[in-house]
C-alpha cells in the first residue's frame, strides 16, 4: 500500500511541476498586464474628472483679473467642498485649477473636506506651486502652452502623486489648467488589490489545470 502511494506521488511529480511552471508564467504575465491596465484605468479616471471641473465650478470661474481677493471665503468653501464631493465619487484624491499669475503658478481652486474648509477657508487658494515645493513646476509651466492633456508623476512637500494636467481656456480667453491627482499610496493600494485578485484567479487556474495535466500524462503513457 505504501509503495503504491509513493508510486502515485512520483507519477504526479511531473504534472505538478508542469502546472507550477504554468502558474508562474501565468502570474508573471498577469501582473504585467494588470499593472498596465490599472495605470490606463487610473489615467482615464483622472482625465474624466479633470474634464468635468469646468462644468461644476463654471467656465467663467477663472478670469484674466483673478487674484487672491477675487472670491469670498464662502465661495471658496462652497466650490472647494463641491470639488471634494466630486473627487470622492470618482475615486480621485484631489481636483484643482491652476493659473499663471505674478510670474508664478497658483492654485485658483482646490478640493478639500468641508470641515477643514470651514476651519481654514483658504488653505490652498492662491497657494504658489513653488511654495508647495512641487517638483513638476517647469512641466506645469510648459503645459499652459499645450493642446493635449499631460500625465505625470510629481511630488510636493506633502505627498507624491499620479496626475493629469488638462490645458483649458476660460470664457474670457484666460488659459488655466484643470488638474486631478491620485496619491501614489492610493495607487499602490489599488495595485495590491488587483494583484490579490490576480493571484486568486491564478490559483483557480492551477486547481483546474492539474487534473487535465494528470489525464494528459496518463494518456501519453498509454500511447
Amino acid at each position: 500500500m505504501k509503495k503504491d502511494y509513493i508510486s502515485f506521488l512520483k507519477k504526479l511529480r511531473s504534472p505538478i511541476l508542469l502546472a507550477l511552471l504554468g502558474f508562474v508564467i501565468y502570474i508573471s504575465l498577469s501582473i504585467t498586464h494588470m499593472e498596465r491596465q490599472l495605470l490606463k484605468n487610473i489615467d482615464l479616471q483622472l482625465l474624466t474628472a479633470a474634464q468635468n471641473i469646468k462644468y461644476y465650478v463654471g467656465e467663467d470661474y477663472v478670469t484674466k483679473d483673478i487674484n487672491e481677493t477675487t472670491y469670498s471665503k464662502e465661495e471658496i468653501i462652497n466650490k472647494g467642498a463641491l470639488l471634494d464631493s466630486i473627487a470622492k465619487k470618482t475615486e480621485i484624491d484631489y481636483l484643482y485649477m491652476l493659473v499663471k499669475k505674478e510670474n508664478d503658478i497658483r492654485y485658483a481652486l482646490m478640493s478639500d473636506l468641508l470641515d477643514e474648509l470651514i476651519e481654514n477657508p483658504t488653505p490652498y487658494y492662491w497657494l504658489s506651486l513653488k511654495d508647495a515645493q512641487d517638483d513638476s513646476y517647469l512641466l506645469t509651466s510648459e503645459t499652459f502652452g499645450k493642446d493635449e492633456p499631460v500625465f505625470l508623476n510629481s511630488t510636493d512637500k506633502w505627498d507624491s502623486y499620479r496626475s493629469v494636467y488638462l490645458p483649458q481656456i476660460s470664457s474670457d480667453g484666460t488659459p488655466y489648467i484643470a488638474g486631478a491627482d491620485i496619491t501614489i499610496s492610493h495607487l499602490r493600494k489599488n495595485v495590491i488589490s488587483w494583484l490579490v485578485l490576480g493571484a486568486f484567479r491564478s490559483l483557480i487556474f492551477l486547481a483546474l489545470s492539474l487534473p487535465l495535466i494528470c489525464a494528459f500524462m496518463r494518456l501519453k503513457k498509454k500511447i
